[in-house]
């Protein structure tokens, strides 16, 4: 019986105490480096995020600004004017051109607009205003 107990310690020893010293140290560097090569393609990828955002950001840049940039940006500044109130206000840009369209309130509002998105958009960038201004 204690022959038994003895196989049973040293067997649970075995497995409970894994591989050798030398497997041991096996896997824990095939571990370590299949950390430092994931770190490695973790930073790779992290470059080449950062050179296509640059990218992205020169070609927007050398064309002045994105069209819808642009037009968000018109859009916006117009909604957040507490002066101007307008219905189904739609800014777009074609061939240089801002369009604005939808229905303003006054005359006074549609010459602000008009103001807001030639203040945003540059001189090379028109304004063809198709605001719907209310007779009367």
């Amino acid at each position: 019986m204690k022959k038994n107990k003895w196989l049973w310690i040293i067997g649970t020893t075995a497995i409970l105490g894994g591989c050798t010293s030398t497997a041991k140290n096996e896997y824990s560097d095939a571990g370590n480096h299949a950390t430092t090569v994931a770190k490695d393609i973790g930073r790779a990828v992290e470059a080449d995020t950062k050179a296509v955002s640059n990218k992205l950001d020169a070609a927007i840049n050398e064309k002045g600004r994105s069209d819808t940039q642009l037009s968000i940006k018109i859009r916006k500044a117009m909604l957040d004017d507490p002066d101007i109130q307008t219905t189904g206000l739609a800014v777009d840009i074609k061939n240089h051109k801002v369009i604005l369209r939808g229905k303003i309130h006054s005359e006074v509002q549609n010459q602000q607009a008009k103001h807001i998105a030639a203040d945003i958009a540059g001189s090379s960038y028109p304004v063809d205003d198709r605001l719907q201004v209310p007779e009367g």
